[in-house]
């Protein structure tokens, strides 16, 4: 029992940090926060009620069905963790999209109309081309993020919007190193 109750409380201040993380951060849009909380909330009334359910253990059948419960009910609490995790994962790169989207915007700019400038508006084109496949890659990770639930295969779901957002960091990199050669080529003015 002294055993299942710690294992409860290592549960419960995991949740509080996931909670404190996500709020404290300024990054994380309100919608995901409250999500989060509610998870939180609904995790932290299971624990409760288990602390009870343990508590009424008298023979160690009952330990070991509780125990093997639990393992399940851990997996839950899991899969709510995970979903949102990849929410905020998703938020973030979109935001890192939309500062290297407006960096490509301004540099464009700049470039327009600008004979000399070809070459880095063909380094713009590209990085504009690579940011919107990071975008898609992106999207479609937040959708693999929604499939996280039991029952189903939420470690499978979870991996697949992991990949995604692998390669819409690859993209996204990709992007940035092309904005750079652009910023270098239009402030050298070298247009070979």
């Amino acid at each position: 029992k002294t055993l299942l109750h710690a294992a409860l409380n290592e549960l419960d201040s995991w949740l509080e940090w996931k909670k404190s993380e996500s709020t404290t951060n300024p990054l994380v849009p309100q919608e995901l926060k409250q999500s989060i909380e509610q998870d939180v909330q609904k995790n932290q009334e299971k624990i409760e009620a288990w602390r009870e359910k343990i508590d009424a253990i008298d023979n160690r059948v009952k330990l070991g069905t509780t125990y093997i419960e639990l393992v399940g009910k851990y997996a839950e609490l899991m899969v709510d963790v995970a979903r949102n995790v990849g929410g905020i994962w998703s938020h973030l790169l979109n935001l890192k999209a939309n500062a290297l989207e407006n960096i490509e915007a301004k540099l464009r700019q700049a470039a327009q109309n600008k004979p000399s400038m070809q070459a880095a508006l063909e380094k713009l084109d590209t990085a504009k081309q690579e940011i919107g496949q990071a975008r898609i890659n992106i999207e479609n990770a937040k959708n693999e993020y929604k499939k996280v639930v039991l029952p189903g295969w939420p470690l499978i779901q979870f991996a697949k919007g992991n990949n995604l957002l692998k390669f819409a960091l690859g993209d996204l990199d990709g992007a940035h190193a092309k904005l750079n050669e652009a910023f270098n080529l239009m402030t050298r003015g070298n247009q070979q």
